[in-house]
């Protein structure tokens, strides 16, 4: 199973069709000339132990990348739904091309695609529409 630091580094690292600024860390603030912008949560883990072999073979490392897209007070409810449609449609490519790679070495990967919906993606001291992919891997 990859480390901390190696997801933290592929998962901000992808290239995701219409993202203009990616981080690799949760950004203090985003202005208007960075969005649509990615960046990552920090990484959390579990570990548990196969009966049968008494290896680490239950290891996980879950991430999360929050694609903000543009701030909820800008545009109008039809082009931000539709914005926030073609990111998501962005995000599922990108992360699915990744998921598969041959360099993931038969690890499991898992992952779930959400929008920040009613509850906006808060940056700073703004609000955003958001899609948000959590990203799981075992083995």
């Amino acid at each position: 199973m990859t480390t901390f630091a190696s997801l933290v580094t592929s998962i901000s690292g992808l290239s995701i069709t219409g993202v203009n600024t990616s981080y690799a860390y949760t950004p203090e603030s985003l202005g208007n000339a960075d969005l649509p912008a990615s960046f990552v949560r920090l990484p959390s883990g579990t570990i548990g132990f196969s009966p049968a072999d008494c290896l680490d073979s239950q290891k996980t490392r879950s991430i999360e990348l929050v694609v903000c897209i543009k701030a909820i007070d800008l545009g109008t409810a039809e082009q931000n739904f539709a914005d926030t449609v073609t990111m998501l449609d962005s995000v599922d490519t990108a992360v699915g091309t990744w998921a598969y790679l041959p360099a993931q070495n038969g690890i499991a990967i898992e992952y779930s695609l959400s929008t920040s919906g009613t509850a906006p993606e808060i940056v700073g001291d703004s609000a955003y529409y958001a899609v948000i992919a959590t990203i799981t891997g075992q083995g």
